[in-house]
């Protein structure tokens, strides 16, 4: 029996509630996360394996306790080359120096323009390096990232290789994207938007209109904070054009949901007619789910990703001339995917051989071990709009709300005490190595003033 433990917020199968969520922040700020470990975790899950999460602790305290307990570390990276993610990248990688085990890097990605340089160049370049001490290959999400590491003086093809999204393979080899239904009308389709905030304005305000214009579209938000909102009705933060109160039009109808895990997710997507949005993985659900979509890609790193798995998609210039959702669907191709995933799985499977691992999925099959796994497993519902409850259930939300909050604020005073006391026997041990130097510095004087005389 093996035994991985996966950087991710959660087990793909575990049950947590909407309470569990507000103590603490298992989505890694995006539920988009949960499917980039879904689908790894059910191309490696077997009787022989199992996968545990880490709950995204970083931690030289943890090492003995990985190496004794585990065969391997899974780190599934997202967007993870940026600025803000640097302090994580050096946490890992002496946490990596330091394992005795395999180390897999299944998926990195984060810069938008291949020729460039950045002030954070040596922490990616030590942090790659430390993986491959441990492994035969990186996994990379996309062409601009594997130029990239090209500049920073890895080999592509020997070093790293370019996978696309764990996501796009959770069920394997195939795909099969539904057609729309003969008498396809938006008046009466069930469709599903997301959105991203960093999306041009004219593009907020195109899905915008679609919960004004049509009757049956329901909003999927992603973010932390925009589940808080969800949630609670109350908003923690405000933007322009961008769904930021319950009151705006994709949440005013009171469909809107948000999803504590992966399956029910992509089961939600399979009574949709269509997708749109600006959210990779948002439409990923729907693919997964056999969902027509169409993706909006807001930068090129989103554009070279949607590419590379054959999602339909339509650059935010051609919403400019305001085009209707039908429109859209005729002139794109929906069964692109099909036709790209069986080549791109294959190419998944051999990265994941090369590094000596074992997939799970390498053919169609009726019923795979995680099948078997995620129908045992017990879920929590998709998490509907405070919009959408009885004021029974918003007064035991809010409830649930504050339990939860006392529980964070108390995890945050412990950590404060204990950086308090970490920083006060740092102080300690400094102020001794000061008076160490000082007596050594006075002992140095001392001799060279009065030198021995042999």
């Amino acid at each position: 029996m093996k035994k991985y433990l996966m950087r991710s917020g959660l087990h793909p199968l575990e049950y947590k509630t909407p309470g569990d969520l507000i103590a603490r922040d298992f989505i890694g700020t995006n539920s988009g996360n949960m499917l980039y470990a879904y689908g790894i975790f059910r191309n490696l899950v077997s009787p022989d394996v199992t996968i545990e999460s880490d709950e995204y602790v970083v931690s030289m305290s943890k090492v003995d306790d990985i190496n004794t307990n585990y065969d391997g570390y899974i780190i599934a990276l997202a967007d993870a080359i940026r600025p803000d993610f640097m302090p994580t990248l050096k946490a890992l990688t002496n946490v990596i120096r330091a394992l005795k085990i395999p180390v897999y890097l299944i998926g990195m990605y984060g810069v938008a323009e291949a020729d460039l340089h950045f002030e954070y160049d040596d922490i990616v370049r030590d942090f790659v390096a430390a993986v491959l001490e441990k492994s035969s290959v990186v996994g990379l999400r996309g062409d601009i990232t594997a130029q990239y590491l090209n500049n920073l003086g890895f080999k592509q093809g020997e070093d790293h290789v370019v996978i696309g999204c764990p996501s796009m393979y959770a069920f394997g080899p195939q795909l099969k994207i539904r057609d729309l239904r003969s008498d396809f009308s938006l008046q009466s389709s069930r469709f599903k938007t997301n959105i991203s905030k960093s999306a041009p304005e004219k593009t907020m305000d195109y899905i915008s209109n679609l919960h004004r214009d049509y009757p049956h579209v329901s909003y999927i938000p992603q973010e932390y904070d925009e589940f808080k909102l969800l949630y609670s009705g109350g908003s923690t933060f405000s933007i322009n054009h961008y769904p930021s109160n319950i009151h705006d039009p994709a949440y005013a109808s009171g469909e809107a949901q948000f999803f504590l895990n992966a399956p029910t997710w992509i089961n939600e997507m399979k009574h949709a007619d269509f997708s749109i949005g600006t959210r990779f993985h948002g439409n990923v659900a729907a693919t997964l789910a056999g969902t027509p979509s169409v993706t909006i890609p807001i930068d090129a790193r989103m554009q070279e990703l949607v590419e590379f798995h054959g999602l339909p998609y339509v650059l935010p210039e051609r919403l400019d001339e305001n085009p209707s959702p039908e429109a859209l669907l005729q002139e794109l191709d929906m069964h692109a995917p099909e036709r790209k995933q069986a080549a791109n799985f294959a190419n998944f499977i051999t990265f994941l051989k090369k590094n000596g691992l074992e997939p799970t999925i390498e053919q169609d099959s009726k019923m795979t071990y995680a099948d078997r796994l995620e129908q045992q497993a017990n879920l929590y519902r998709a998490v509907a709009s405070s919009e959408q409850i009885s004021d029974v259930e918003r007064r035991s939300r809010l409830a649930e709300g504050t339990t939860a909050n006392l529980i964070k604020e108390k995890r945050l005073r412990a950590a404060i005490k204990h950086n308090q006391e970490k920083n006060h026997a740092l102080t300690n041990e400094n102020d001794k190595l000061h008076a160490q130097i000082e007596q050594l510095q006075k002992q140095l004087q001392t001799a060279t003033e009065n030198p021995d005389e042999d």
